[in-house]
């Protein structure tokens, strides 16, 4: 449908995933040295005819490319994070060494008005920032550490937190501890089914099911079904919906 000449590489190219705004679809290039070319691409177009609208530049190496329904980019790169317009214009950055290793790639998380990342790899600090501005609202130390990816979720309130030993549950208001539970999680899911929530943790432990507000233990799986199996070490997860269980479904 298109194609564009993205410039000079030399090493191994990597195309962040997707993610789309109106009629625009952003895609993050990127290699793994730090010093090479990096950059955001915009397209534009429909199914008949797609075209480049922008191109500028962003610190992805090792990174990811995440954004909201309004419009602002996230770029993080091993070295920091940066928060655009969808024209590229830095509206904030934050220089702090992000979580690189893991299975999966780290990304902040936001609603339309505070942005939620890791503050300091270094002394294991998760913040709360004005999303537009960059102003820090509050910032909160967890005991443990955050060198595997921690996958973050935000649920009304709350805000959830997966360490590299626990799982922790904060005030996204003010950062304050609701609860902590010694269990390290790879994804986490909140599932909801008419007045019943659960928070689904996929982990080294299995799977379990937490009451959100209180993180009391609602089930667990560890993927012995008999004799046969041994327990198994989950890292992704997902929930669909089927008619034929009237309800959700994890795949996992």
């Amino acid at each position: 449908l298109t194609q564009q000449d993205l410039g000079s590489y030399q090493d191994r190219v990597t195309l962040t995933a997707p993610i789309s705004e109106s009629s625009q679809v952003y895609v993050g290039i990127h290699g793994n040295d730090p010093q090479s070319t990096q950059q955001i691409m915009s397209l534009s177009g429909n199914t008949n005819s797609w075209y480049m609208g922008a191109k500028f530049a962003a610190p992805l190496a090792s990174g990811t490319l995440s954004g909201t329904a309004d419009g602002h980019l996230f770029a993080v790169g091993t070295n920091g994070l940066q928060v655009m317009t969808a024209n590229g214009h830095v509206l904030w950055s934050l220089q702090e060494e992000q979580p690189s290793q893991g299975t999966h790639h780290y990304q902040p998380i936001s609603d339309s008005q505070t942005l939620y990342a890791v503050a300091s790899l270094k002394h294991s600090q998760v913040a709360a920032y004005d999303l537009h501005h960059g102003t820090r609202l509050w910032i909160q130390t967890l005991d443990d550490t955050l060198n595997d990816t921690p996958p973050f979720l935000l649920d009304e309130n709350t805000l959830y937190v997966a360490s590299d030993h626990k799982l922790y549950a904060l005030n996204s208001s003010n950062g304050s501890l609701r609860w902590e539970k010694s269990y390290p999680s790879r994804t986490l899911l909140m599932e909801n089914e008419g007045e019943t929530q659960l928070l689904l943790a996929a982990g080294a432990q299995g799977l379990t099911a937490f009451n959100p507000a209180t993180g009391a233990l609602v089930w667990s799986f560890d993927g012995q079904l008999d004799d046969t199996f041994t327990s198994a070490q989950f890292y992704q997860a997902a929930l669909a919906s089927t008619e034929e269980t009237n309800g959700n479904v994890v795949y996992t």
